[in-house]
């Protein structure tokens, strides 16, 4: 075949989907086009490749959301078996994420898809006011680009995050309590260090140790609701293994950052880390393991 008879041919497109009415909508307006046409649909992830090489298809088009076998696994397989094929696939996510193998595709668009189809709250924000009597300074650890105006926690006409089913959202923050040594040597960025006073005006200690106010509004509605929680020290409590490693992993994106406060070495991190790796079905934490294993060699 010469190479104008080749461009003179058609791009031909197969969809995988179990929404006949997405595939008759796709099938009209590829009639419409001249340099493309419609090649074929299957309705289930079963023999993707085969048909897809019977068709002769030059794009597939794959619903994420379709049940059945792992999508993933079914685009790798015809990537594998026709490498001529493009696919692609089709989602109603809005989030901005960077994709860069398999595993994350499948984290993004099946693991925590759920968590963006179903929104529970919208504009969701949270504050937490520590109490002076236990904390003289703290920061919040990342969320640079979510901080919001001390003002706007309150203001409806300002928008925030939403929160979907399944979604749970972790906050960590470097505290030095009150009485520490080197409390006055670090910078405060969000607040003032407890006042010296006289004992005998000295206030009674409240047990509260932190606030956290929360604000939110139902998915259909315009004005949001107030939600605080206090907490008071439980003496008896210990960090749940997600925590730990929600720690680790924030304790070396602060070294990444060149953070200069004293800490834990590499190699503590990545015992801490193989600790709290526990359940880790996909991976996910072993990838993070790895990671930190190579940024030390």
């Amino acid at each position: 075949m010469s190479a104008i008879e080749a461009s003179k041919q058609k791009i031909r497109v197969m969809c995988v989907d179990d929404h006949a009415f997405l595939v008759e909508g796709l099938k009209s307006r590829l009639l419409a086009e001249p340099d493309l046409e419609f090649a074929g649909s299957l309705h289930n992830l079963e023999r993707v490749a085969e048909e897809a090489q019977r068709l002769k298809a030059s794009i597939v088009l794959v619903d994420i959301e379709i049940p059945g076998p792992d999508v993933f696994e079914v685009i790798l397989d015809l990537a594998r078996r026709c490498p001529t094929v493009r696919p692609i696939v089709l989602s109603a996510y809005v989030r901005d994420h960077y994709i860069d193998s398999a595993r994350e595709g499948r984290k993004v668009f099946q693991d925590e898809l759920l968590g963006t189809l179903f929104t529970v709250a919208k504009d969701v924000k949270l504050q937490i006011e520590f109490n002076p009597q236990h904390a003289a300074q703290y920061r919040l650890i990342g969320y640079n680009n979510r901080m919001l105006a001390k003002e706007d926690f309150a203001n409806d006409k300002v928008d925030a995050g939403d929160i979907g089913a399944g979604h749970r959202v972790t906050a960590l923050y470097e505290v030095i309590p009150v009485g520490a040594p080197g409390a006055s040597s670090i910078p405060l960025k969000y607040g003032q260090p407890a006042a010296t006073e006289k004992p005998a005006e000295a206030k009674p200690l409240n047990p509260e140790l932190l606030t956290v106010k929360l604000r939110y509004k139902e998915p259909t509605a315009d004005v949001s609701q107030p939600f605080d929680v206090p907490f008071v020290e439980d003496t008896k409590a210990q960090p749940s293994v997600d925590l730990t490693f929600a720690a680790t992993v924030a304790e070396f994106g602060e070294r990444l950052q060149g953070h200069t406060a004293p800490g834990r070495t590499i190699d503590q991190l990545i015992e801490a880390a193989e600790a709290a790796r526990r359940d880790d079905p996909h991976g996910h934490r072993a990838e993070f393991i790895e990671l930190m294993r190579k940024s030390g060699r």
